[in-house]
């Protein structure tokens, strides 16, 4: 997949996330506590009459006392079995679904913990205390949503996803890309390296960082669903395409306030080299000199046929430009706006370019010497354009795959207690 299309990568990447379109059906209600289970109709249901208003005791005083009794008996026999059924079983399923999807408590476990990680990284500060269990810490207090329940639910989301994007793999004999192959090897490598570094077995580094009852296998089969999930979905990405300029504009003009930046240029890409020359001070005298010597040299250098080979030699012995010096001061694939506005004002003149052709123009940074080699065939805005359609259209297949599925978490779902 090109370096263009690091959204959906980014979707299903290590299958730590869930950024697509797609949204599992709530598995809880904002105005009630905790998760719902498996079947949302009926806990709505549940949902309701526990808040249906009061009616007028149909009991005596000792009446409602002795019910109170059988009901607090009741109560604690009924908290035993769901206390001993949320019991943390490695091999229990946490999240089920059609054509034998099926998630186990270590995998399901996999994927809390790197959910956790990512908020940890994108958030300088947390919210809750990682010495203390989540299911004691409120993400929502008035609701009895605890921090527990807030990261089950995600990874829940990208378990959900990667299960029902990789059977569907499977289901078309699919196998990782030779990309993801790379991948796959290259997480177990960095695995060896950081057990390594931690002066542990690989399982036992598994454990520390999952759970005491993770197993190789289970990572192993975690990190191949999850390889095979983009690799799906990278196919699924080049599959799309082919669209006309019609439908790139009726796509444009849909969705104008998104590409406020975006200039739709009748010039196609170009590629240059340029050698940046900086000015002794910011004095106007400087700048004159810098352009006299810039102008005297080029002269110089089509005086003795304007070779290719001159322009690298001289970018490379005088350019300021320590990105693009060592190649000669290539710069490729250039589009409208994407560099300074008198570059590209050059280099995107209507009246167009012979390739050798050679300008100047000023930056912030200096005084560019320009040698245009010549246009290509694509145009940045119909790439954009494109991809945000491509985008568009696998978020909608990808979608549609996970609620085929139709998964769903277990009352048995729970998060592993740590080695």
């Amino acid at each position: 997949m090109s370096g263009d299309c690091r959204e959906q990568r980014d979707a299903l990447d290590g299958a730590q996330t869930a950024e697509m379109d797609f949204q599992p059906e709530p598995m809880w209600d904002s105005g009630h506590p905790g998760i719902y289970y498996e079947n949302l109709a009926l806990s709505m249901e549940v949902y309701e009459e526990e808040h249906r208003k009061r009616k007028e005791p149909l009991f005596s005083e000792g009446q409602r006392l002795g019910l109170l009794v059988g009901f607090l008996l009741l109560g604690a026999f009924l908290g035993m079995i769901w206390g001993f059924s949320r019991s943390y079983d490695p091999h229990a399923s946490a999240i089920v679904g059609k054509n034998g999807i099926r998630v186990d408590n270590m995998t399901f476990g996999i994927y809390c913990q790197e959910t956790l990680s990512q908020y940890a990284a994108q958030n300088e500060s947390l919210p809750f205390s990682t010495d203390e269990p989540l299911e004691k810490q409120y993400y929502n207090l008035e609701a009895g949503y605890t921090w527990a329940d807030y990261f089950m639910s995600r990874a829940f989301e990208a378990a959900a996803v990667t299960a029902s994007v990789s059977e569907k793999a499977r289901s078309q004999g699919m196998e990782l890309s030779e990309s993801m192959e790379q991948r796959y090897q290259n997480a177990l490598d960095s695995l060896g390296q950081a057990a390594a570094a931690s002066g542990l077995g690989e399982e036992q580094y598994l454990q520390r960082r999952y759970g005491q009852d993770m197993t190789m296998d289970c990572y192993l089969s975690y990190l191949y669903d999850s390889c095979l999930a983009e690799s799906y979905a990278d196919a699924l990405y080049e599959s799309f395409g082919g669209f006309d300029d019609e439908t790139l504009m009726a796509y444009y003009e849909a969705h104008k306030s998104d590409y406020a930046d975006l200039e739709l240029s009748d010039i196609p890409n170009v590629d240059v080299r340029h050698i940046l020359l900086v000015p002794e001070d910011e004095s106007q005298e400087a700048r004159d000199a810098l352009e006299e010597y810039a102008a005297s040299a080029g002269m110089e250098l089509m005086a003795f046929g304007n070779l290719e080979e001159s322009f690298i030699q001289w970018a490379r012995e005088e350019s300021r430009d320590s990105g693009s010096k060592n190649s000669g001061g290539l710069l490729e694939n250039l589009y409208p706006g994407q560099i300074s506005w008198e570059f590209s004002q050059w280099c995107f003149d209507p009246a167009g370019h012979e390739p050798g052709e050679l300008g100047m123009a000023w930056s912030s940074y200096g005084l560019h010497v320009i040698r245009f080699q010549g246009y290509r065939e694509n145009y940045h805005w119909k790439e954009v354009l494109t991809d945000d359609l491509r985008q568009e259209q696998l978020s909608e297949a990808l979608s549609q795959i996970c609620l085929d599925a139709g998964c769903k978490m277990t009352r048995f779902a729970a998060i592993s207690p740590r080695a």
